[in-house]
């Protein structure tokens, strides 16, 4: 054989494994995503699988959720087991500590990000409360009716759409506040807010968006957020110059007393309360004020607008706090309507419409009371704290006005009441500095400069000579 016949069938073979190498890649190309697609999402269940049997071992032994990732890393290998902080896709496991019982941990697999109603689903495996279907909406109106935040809020609220249910849990450890969002059709499916101190939050109208305040975090800066839960998408509405020099009349704010006062109907408006943290107290009488209240004029691509609140809206509910006070018969829960059977079946909800605002001392003390026992482990109680220091301030002034007995018990425990909520750290901030406020006030030997109720005592109690 000559030469260039060598030559040309040499030539012909390296086409053809050309030619095999090709096809090899397009028969990759074609099976091995239906192959990663099927055999990764099991090898990372596998990974999950091994954690939360390490994390049952951790809270069998401590009887409580690890405080991070890391801890459980060396727990496990202390006990000569293994956990894997990637997963086989390269990415890191997520674990964040929602309670001292509660957890989840997740892949966000191999884009990398917190999935979306657009992208695919993360795998998760983690122990949260079930999820209440059940859960009340949010009461819009076009012209809102501004309130205090109604704190069974926080306990769950859903969608107007009802297909979506939001959460705020709390770790009294590090007082860490985490904002959930799960689909009511696939629980499974859920969505976690950037923030770790969120203190109060609405669902706007579309369902689409969700405000919340978040304030106290080493990490981000405080603002009343904007998260759209469909492409992730988060704005500060107050984030901003011209809003900061606006509010603060300053451009060095950085950190701020919110707190949610109403959304109306169109979703074009969010009301709120607004102070600078000039202090690390303040006067309600100064924080629910037409002075802080503000309008944010959204068009839910940013802000468009954020302004003080002249505009007709209702008289504030918190008017009892003013020289001439309307009382209120009850707190508010800014619920819809349609929510009435629910809040008949639910006891902490129908327990907190039913709480007095007026009526005998002793009476209205001991259902404040008792309520706030059975909630000391839920978001509601640093509000039933404020509550409760606030009426045995007004006790207290009563008892002097009246020179019944016992006003000095009446302000030793409003005293202790404001200086725990002082100092609890799963407190909003407002809250706080409300409790602070208190204090200091009480400790001095006077009456708190604001009321909430219009108690009365019984006639036939002993009078002073």
């Amino acid at each position: 054989m000559s030469f260039f016949q060598n030559l040309k069938n040499t030539k012909y073979l390296l086409v053809l494994k050309i030619l095999m190498v090709v096809n090899f890649f397009s028969i990759l190309y074609v099976f091995l995503p239906s192959y990663i697609e099927k055999r990764v999402p099991a090898s990372i269940n596998k990974q999950l699988a091994r954690i939360q049997s390490e994390i049952q071992s951790y809270i069998k032994e401590y009887s409580h959720t690890p405080d991070t990732f890391v801890e459980l890393g060396i727990y496990s290998k202390f006990h000569k087991n293994s956990i894997d902080f990637y997963d086989v896709t390269g990415q890191a496991f997520q674990y964040i500590k929602l309670s001292s019982s509660h957890y989840f941990v997740r892949s966000f697999g191999v884009d990398g990000t917190q999935n979306t109603v657009y992208t695919a689903k993360d795998l998760i495996t983690a122990h949260w409360n079930s999820l209440d279907v059940s859960s009340p909406k949010y009461k819009y109106q076009n012209i809102p009716s501004l309130k205090m935040f109604a704190a069974p809020i926080l306990l769950g609220m859903s969608s107007s759409d009802d297909n979506w249910h939001a959460q705020i849990y709390f770790d009294l450890s590090s007082g860490r506040r985490h904002l959930l969002v799960r689909n009511k059709k696939t629980p499974s499916f859920v969505m976690l807010a950037f923030h770790d101190f969120v203190e109060e939050f609405f669902w706007m109208p579309d369902s689409q968006n969700i405000v919340f305040t978040a304030t106290s975090s080493l990490r981000y800066p405080d603002g009343i957020y904007l998260w759209n839960i469909k492409t992730d998408k988060v704005i500060n509405l107050i984030n901003n110059q011209t809003h900061m020099n606006i509010i603060g009349d300053r451009s060095d704010v950085e950190r701020y007393y919110l707190s949610l006062s109403g959304v109306n109907q169109d979703g074009k408006n969010i009301y709120a309360y607004i102070v600078p943290q000039n202090d690390l107290s303040i006067n309600p009488k100064s924080f629910f004020s037409f002075k802080t209240l503000y309008r944010i004029n959204i068009d839910l691509s940013g802000v468009s607008d954020i302004s003080l609140a002249t505009d007709k809206i209702k008289i504030l509910s918190l008017s009892y706090l003013s020289d001439n006070p309307r009382f209120s018969q009850t707190p508010s829960l800014m619920l819809d309507d349609e929510d009435s059977s629910f809040v008949e079946h639910n006891k902490i909800y129908r327990s907190w419409k039913g709480l007095p605002l007026g009526g005998e001392v002793e009476q209205v003390l001991d259902s404040w009371q008792n309520f706030s026992n059975g909630t000391s482990s839920t978001l509601i109680f640093p509000y039933c704290l404020w509550y409760l220091s606030v009426l045995y301030s007004d006790a207290y002034r009563l008892a002097i006005e009246k020179a019944v007995t016992g006003a000095d018990s009446f302000r030793a425990l409003g005293l202790e009441i404001a200086k725990s909520l002082s100092e609890f750290i799963m407190a909003p901030s407002y809250l706080r500095a409300f409790g602070l406020d208190a204090y200091q006030t009480l400790v001095e030997g006077h009456p708190l400069s604001y009321r909430l109720s219009n108690m009365h005592f019984k006639p036939v109690m002993k009078r002073l000579k």
